[in-house]
């Protein structure tokens, strides 16, 4: 069989690509060895997050242009700023199709919590991991609660809490971690020696 164009590796870039080239009547094959990197996602989507030695980027497209000024071999600077726009909103086009909204601040970062209890800034956030409910209860200093399912051993609250806590943001809300018990969790399991966040999907 022959093909216009192959795309190796099936992530999050790799699936986007096939989808644009298919668009276009490309004939194309994404080839991927093993489980991507898709289900370790944050449900975030950065274009600069950060510029080195801990700054922050908090308008991303004044920064790219600066960026593209001062490298101009970058793939970023052979697209053009515009095409990057145009790519990134692409995308959240495609995921809104699926009914997958992705929340953002016009054109400015904003923070996203990680796993680990941190602040990330990033351009676009699932809204049912950040959305205006979340960023209001911030500002009005509610009560956080960091839970796990029992068992689940690629998130640890107790970190994130140690974390949160560290942040002045944070200072005055309480926060504490707890344990969800699911005891039938163990039927949709694939592996008996591990518990992943797909198998907490198949549950729900």
């Amino acid at each position: 069989m022959r093909y216009d164009c192959i795309i190796i590796g099936g992530g999050l870039s790799g699936l986007t690509c096939g989808i644009r080239l298919a668009e276009k009547g490309a004939r194309c094959a994404v080839i991927s060895t093993g489980m991507s990197a898709l289900h370790f996602s944050s449900g975030s989507i950065d274009l600069f997050g950060n510029e080195g030695e801990g700054k922050i980027v908090f308008r991303p497209f004044e920064f790219l242009e600066n960026f593209i000024g001062s490298n101009p071999l970058h793939p970023y600077a052979r697209c053009g700023s515009s095409r990057v726009r145009e790519a990134l909103f692409y995308f959240r086009d495609q995921l809104d199709l699926e009914d997958i909204d992705l929340y953002n601040n016009d054109d400015a970062n904003h923070f996203h919590v990680t796993t680990l209890g941190t602040l990330k800034p990033t351009f676009f956030s699932q809204r049912s991991v950040f959305n205006e409910k979340i960023r209001l209860a911030f500002e009005k200093k509610s009560k956080i609660a960091a839970l796990n399912f029992e068992g689940y051993r690629d998130f640890y609250p107790e970190l994130a809490v140690i974390n949160l806590k560290r942040n002045v943001l944070f200072r005055n809300i309480e926060i504490s971690s707890g344990k969800i018990l699911y005891p039938d969790y163990g039927d949709p399991q694939r592996n008996p020696f591990e518990y992943r966040s797909i198998d907490i999907a198949r549950i729900f």
